[in-house]
């Protein structure tokens, strides 16, 4: 593995009306060209590490930690040194693109804003090349669509425009926050190859936020399991195939739609993930684990099996071995 180009180190997110962390000492690294896909429940965190990773966590949450790119190393609460390190390397992608799109203002504008306003290019060459990323993101007629507003388009297309205007000032960073949520399977089918391209073509290192777990074992290099605003493991996808080390891990992985036993009740973890109104001490799965024991109570050191991979469990699976905490569907 190449040194890192990204490292994230203890970033933590509070709300002050929550009785623990939203997130609590996320740490990662991520290489040149790497797709690092991070995955949970609704709630675990997954987003608002994207949102904080970028120096922006949602509005009434306070971040910490620090950021390193390359050689440089940024503290994420100084709001002006960050977005100058995410208009300068960073693309962004978000769930809902027709969310932070101004629907005053036409794709064109929203497209060529960056290469305008921060990379001082003069306008008729930055709409020229929107318009041909536009046509590599397989939309017809793009000059014609410069002109045109948000609300003209569906939202398979909006999201197309969405990862344009992502790539257009050439990062070395993208942060994809569920880029297909709400996409129909041809149109998730097209984004994910649009991203897998960008990867490949222009060695774009990629955060991949999904609750997909499917799609990530397939589009990304290496799986961070989120639960309760901890990462409670990071592994490759092989091992994370195969169930991990991690319980949660292997809950996720057999709680997954299989259409070879679909007239089998789909399986569920038993349990309900833990609300930002309840304190957490200890292992955060604990309260959902078949092998928790009294060693639980406290918070399990990271087990790492190399730099970048390791689990927080003091009672790790062999991936590919015995179920934890899976039951069928009431």
């Amino acid at each position: 593995m190449s040194e890192s180009l990204l490292t994230v180190d203890g970033l933590t997110v509070h709300l002050p009306s929550a009785a623990r962390p939203v997130i609590a000492d996320v740490s990662f690294a991520l290489a040149p060209g790497e797709c690092l896909g991070v995955v949970g429940e609704s709630g675990s965190g997954k987003s608002v590490t994207a949102r904080s990773i970028l120096g922006i966590p949602p509005a009434g949450m306070s971040a910490s930690g620090t950021i390193q790119f390359g050689s440089h190393t940024y503290d994420v609460t100084d709001a002006e040194t960050m977005r100058r390190w995410r208009s300068k390397h960073v693309g962004v992608i978000f769930q809902d693109p027709a969310s932070v799109m101004d629907p005053t203002r036409t794709v064109g504008d929203y497209l060529t804003e960056v290469l305008v306003y921060e990379r001082r290019m003069r306008r008729t060459e930055a709409l020229l090349k929107a318009a041909e990323m536009l046509t590599s993101m397989g939309l017809s007629d793009p000059r014609a669509l410069l002109d045109r507003y948000p609300h003209e388009f569906s939202g398979g297309q909006l999201q197309r425009i969405c990862i344009a205007a992502a790539l257009l000032p050439d990062p070395d960073l993208l942060i994809a926050d569920e880029p297909t949520t709400a996409l129909d399977n041809t149109t998730q089918a097209l984004v994910i190859d649009l991203l897998d391209r960008a990867r490949r073509e222009r060695q774009v290192s990629t955060v991949f936020i999904t609750h997909n777990l499917e799609l990530a074992l397939a589009f990304c290099d290496r799986i961070a399991v989120a639960y309760a605003g901890r990462i409670v493991e990071i592994g490759d996808t092989r091992t994370v195939a195969r169930g991990g080390h991690h319980p949660y891990t292997d809950a996720l992985l057999r709680c997954q739609p299989d259409v070879s036993r679909r007239h089998e009740t789909l399986p569920v973890i038993a349990g309900q993930p833990p609300t930002l109104a309840q304190p957490l001490t200890g292992c955060v799965f604990r309260e959902r684990c078949p092998r928790a024991t009294d060693a639980c109570v406290e918070l399990p050191a990271w087990t790492a099996e190399d730099e970048r991979l390791g689990y927080a469990c003091v009672h790790p699976m062999t991936p590919g071995t015995t179920p934890s905490g899976v039951h069928d569907a009431a």
